[in-house]
């Protein structure tokens, strides 16, 4: 019995005067955790004493003059002192053990495995877990007391083998201890979860989570373990994510387990927390606004939309947003003193979002709402269409290059100098960039307002002055036009474009250079219509002179002066210090 001492006695009368040695190997194979007390009564009899202090099997090891004793080791098991207690043995109905730590499966070389070991009503003692390997070797477990009844274990192990956790307090195993944990090899994924579904949920609602697959091919399957059987439903979002939605129907911890070609991805499982259903609705709560719809939202601006609670009852009210790169977004929660709330946030990356809303830890319906912002000034309208010399009855063009400036559609109206639309062609030059094409029929000034998700873009209305149609003439020198959004601006380490109108002359005689703080590497090809394109890779930012020359003579227009910016895209500012304390 535990923390009881006990004894046994050595008679080696008959064997002769030499030495006796004893040991004990206690249930986890360690022999350095229990003293062994030898004394010598009279000759060829020695008494040994010793005093254990956990249950489960022990060997006792006897060598007479180092070789076994017959029959050594002896199998001795050792019952717990608390198993005479009615009192204390019912305390431990008390214990609960959960956590990923001690799953069966699920947890990987390097994770850190932790599990929460709660001891109820079972009074004061001792709390000791260990995790052991096959051979007997122990990993450390660490273990932090946080407050008189919860302990927050955690372990890392180093070996893909079957790993046991036994939790003991006061000597005795806690219920359904030991755990049998089979550690898998190391995993590395892209595979990345997230959502209210991973942490609660209400028996009988919904709960929902997101798997994002940043590309990996992988079979995804999701498999729920608990108190009961949940249903699971998977929506494909055709951008690499899924929402994922399970129904738990009874109260309780689950494990949820998100599998990449039947194996755990990282972190998983997740440990659920499923509580009873109470008096509340959360079908009944409704968002709506533009802050919540598939696309239109503009980046670094704020955005707003309502949630109406009034006919749900009671509960908590939960809002949170995160991008693709799992950034959390603030949103600010603001009561309105009739059963609504509104919500506003400001996005500040291009990348698409989630915004989840949770009543009394039930997803509401249709969330999480999935939303991609865009930026308007990201569209750039460049081309002859839209500068100087258009002429009445002479077909022109420009193009609109929106691959910046996030999903959505272009809508493009032109109206002549007495607000009459005036028709054009859309042709698509390549992905996300349109060549516009249309013939104007009276002179004076056109208007081309351009619009990106029903928001106009910064320089629209575009006036473009028509002139009456001119004699044709031959000039001395070709007439050579350059366009495109690389004659005025650029960014660091992204290719910048022009494309120069040659009107059929001799392309032998053009002249490109750059002047400005660094060397730049210039890509000359042709496009579809047979027009030289520009490629230029600013590297340093600063004020550059794009000189262009025919014939030994600068072109209209050239130099043209371009401002290159720093490219602060792929800036990330990320600590404690951003939070609020």
């Amino acid at each position: 019995m535990t923390n009881k001492r006990t004894w046994f006695q050595v008679d080696v009368k008959n064997a002769g005067n030499r030495p006796v040695q004893a040991s004990i190997t206690d249930p986890q194979g360690q022999q350095n955790t229990v003293s062994v007390s030898i004394e010598r009564k009279a000759p060829g009899e020695f008494f040994c004493e010793y005093d254990p202090r956990e249950p489960g099997p022990h060997r006792i090891n006897v060598n007479f003059d180092g070789q076994p004793a017959p029959n050594s080791p002896y199998p001795v098991n050792v019952k717990s002192s608390l198993a005479s207690d009615p009192t204390r043995a019912s305390d431990r109905t008390k214990f609960d053990v959960f956590g990923r730590g001690i799953q069966p499966r699920g947890v990987h070389i390097d994770d850190i495995a932790d599990f929460y070991v709660i001891t109820g009503s079972a009074g004061e003692g001792i709390m000791k877990p260990t995790v052991t390997e096959p051979d007997g070797s122990q990993i450390p477990c660490r273990v932090r007391k946080l407050n008189k009844t919860t302990y927050e274990c955690d372990y890392v192990p180093t070996h893909a083998t079957l790993h046991t956790v036994n939790i003991t307090y006061d000597g005795t195993p806690v219920p359904r201890s030991p755990f049998l944990v089979e550690v898998g090899p190391k995993k590395d994924s892209r595979i990345r979860t997230f959502g209210p579904g991973l942490e609660g949920g209400v028996v009988g609602y919904p709960a929902v989570f997101v798997i994002e697959t940043h590309g990996e091919t992988g079979l995804l399957d999701v498999v729920i373990k608990g108190p009961s059987k949940a249903r699971v439903e998977r929506k494909d979002n055709g951008d690499g994510s899924i929402n994922v939605t399970y129904w738990p129907t009874a109260f309780g911890k689950y494990a949820v387990h998100v599998l990449d070609n039947g194996k755990d991805i990282p972190l998983s499982p997740f440990m659920v927390r499923i509580v009873a259903r109470t008096m509340f609705a959360p079908n009944k709560v409704i968002a709506y606004g533009a802050g919540i719809e598939r696309t239109g939202q503009i980046v670094h601006q704020l955005n707003k939309f309502t949630i109406d609670t009034h006919l749900a009852g009671e509960a908590p009210l939960h809002v949170s947003a995160i991008d693709q790169e799992r950034q959390s977004v603030n949103v600010q929660v603001s009561y309105n003193g009739d059963g609504t709330y509104t919500c506003q946030y400001t996005p500040q990356t291009l990348l698409y979002h989630w915004i989840f809303i949770n009543f009394g830890s039930v997803a509401i319906p249709n969330s999480p709402f999935q939303i991609w912002p865009i930026d308007p000034s990201k569209v750039h309208v460049y081309g002859p269409g839209v500068e100087r010399d258009v002429k009445i009855n002479n077909l022109t063009h420009f193009f609109v290059d929106y691959k910046e400036a996030g999903p959505g559609n272009i809508l493009v109206v032109i109206k002549d100098a007495y607000r009459q639309d005036v028709s054009y062609n859309i042709i698509c030059d390549q992905d996300r960039i349109f060549r516009i094409e249309y013939t104007p029929k009276l002179p004076g000034v056109h208007f081309i307002n351009v619009l990106f998700c029903d928001h106009e873009i910064p320089i629209s209305p575009i006036q473009v002055d028509v002139e009456s149609r001119k004699p044709l003439w031959s000039p001395k020198q070709p007439e050579i036009r350059a366009y495109g959004p690389g004659l005025s601006r650029g960014t660091v380490n992204e290719p910048a474009n022009f494309i120069i109108d040659t009107n059929d002359a001799d392309n032998i005689q053009l002249d490109i250079k750059i002047e400005g703080p660094s060397a730049l590497t210039i890509d000359f090809q042709y496009n579809d219509y047979g027009r030289p394109q520009v490629t230029y890779y600013p590297k340093v930012a600063g004020n550059y002179n794009i000189n262009i020359l025919y014939a030994g003579k600068h072109i209209p227009g050239s130099p043209f002066a371009v401002i290159v910016d720093l490219n602060i895209q792929d800036i990330r500012c990320y600590g404690p210090g951003l939070c609020s304390m």
